[in-house]
């Protein structure tokens, strides 16, 4: 059994206004088109890999080393863009390997490993100065165990399942120090996630039948909760005051979803202008929204003002996933088995 990468493509207290039925009118949607000097695209050279982050020139990426097992992704190697120059970072000591949810900045690289079941799973981090690797988190259980840990600044947060309720993790790279802000009393697939932008670390729950959004303020450690318009908010993503999130009614029934944001500002909620059918992965950074639907079609808009506008990108058709990494650039992964090609678009705006 793999280690899941994405929960979409396997399930897919403040007082507030939730506005089920506000949306923004289509007439504040204009077309932009731009450039292809942004977009570049780079052959990976593995048989297999998982996610990767662009700092500068230098890619970072988990890839599988091991010729035995294709199926295995047990290093992580950065390489440069422009001159193909390959370094491992990392490689993991287990037989079956998933290395993934590679994230990097200018100081820090944070990665997972675990086993292929999931079942060991270990976060790492790298201060990119020093060269120095150092464990930040670790679990061992008899059910697959997911972190999913996010980075952002100094700081890396992700999620605990227990016993009895589910714990978010905050863990800061200079001091190495660990803290609890927060539980869920759900413990799902759909919001296992954590987002963590601007000081911000965002989680979902459910509760009696209502589902919740809550932010952790990291200056001054003060938790709010809003509640959301469905019962079930997953993949929640924060970005610029907005919350953006697939919303359920009934686990269920995963086809019956709802996309929109909640504007922590306004306290409303606003179902986004546009429907893209059945999303797989959507993400969120710097303003900008990509969503890949059942159908492997890629739209991307752009807020300004409180308006959308389409940006329209050259990019090769049909991905299997796509993310923004911690500089803003759109990752869209791409594979070819037939030729047995594996590669990457990157977008930078």
């Amino acid at each position: 059994m793999k280690k899941k990468i994405y929960f979409l493509l396997l399930f897919l207290a403040g007082t507030v206004s939730i506005c089920v039925g506000c949306s923004e009118k289509k007439s504040d949607l204009a077309e932009r088109i731009t450039t292809q000097s942004n977009l570049l695209k780079l052959d990976v050279p593995s048989p297999n890999w998982t996610h990767a982050a662009k700092v500068g020139d230098e890619l970072f990426v988990g890839v599988n080393g091991d010729k035995t097992n294709r199926a295995s992704v047990n290093e992580l190697i950065s390489m440069n863009v422009k001159t193909k120059e390959q370094r491992v970072l990392f490689r993991s000591k287990h037989s079956e390997a998933i290395v993934q949810w590679v994230q990097a900045n200018k100081h820090w690289v944070v990665w997972e490993d675990s086993t292929s079941f999931g079942d060991l799973s270990v976060i790492w981090g790298m201060d990119r100065k020093k060269g120095e690797t150092f464990q930040i988190a670790e679990s061992s259980s008899s059910f697959p165990t997911v972190f999913d840990p996010v980075l952002n600044g100094d700081n890396v947060a992700w999620t605990e399942k227990g016993a009895s309720f589910g714990q978010v993790k905050l863990y800061h790279l200079s001091t190495r120090q660990t803290k609890t802000i927060g539980r869920t009393v759900s413990q799902g697939l759909y919001n296992e996630f954590v987002s963590l932008r601007d000081d911000k670390v965002v989680w979902t729950d459910s509760e009696n039948g209502k589902g919740y959004y809550y932010i952790y303020d990291i200056p001054t450690g003060t938790t709010n909760r809003y509640q959301a318009p469905a019962p079930f908010p997953a993949h929640a993503v924060y970005d610029n005051g907005l919350i953006y999130a697939l919303h359920f009614r009934d686990l269920r029934y995963l086809d019956d979803q709802k996309f929109g944001y909640f504007d922590v500002k306004k306290k409303e909620f606003f179902v986004f202008p546009v429907k893209h059918g059945i999303i797989h992965y959507f993400d969120a950074a710097k303003g900008k929204v990509a969503f890949l639907d059942e159908k492997g079609q890629v739209s991307i808009y752009e807020r300004h003002d409180g308006k959308w506008k389409t940006i329209k990108e050259k990019i090769d058709p049909h991905p299997l996933f796509l993310y923004f990494d911690q500089q803003g650039h759109l990752i869209l992964k791409y594979e070819d088995t037939e030729h047995d090609r594996r590669w990457l678009n990157i977008i930078e705006w």
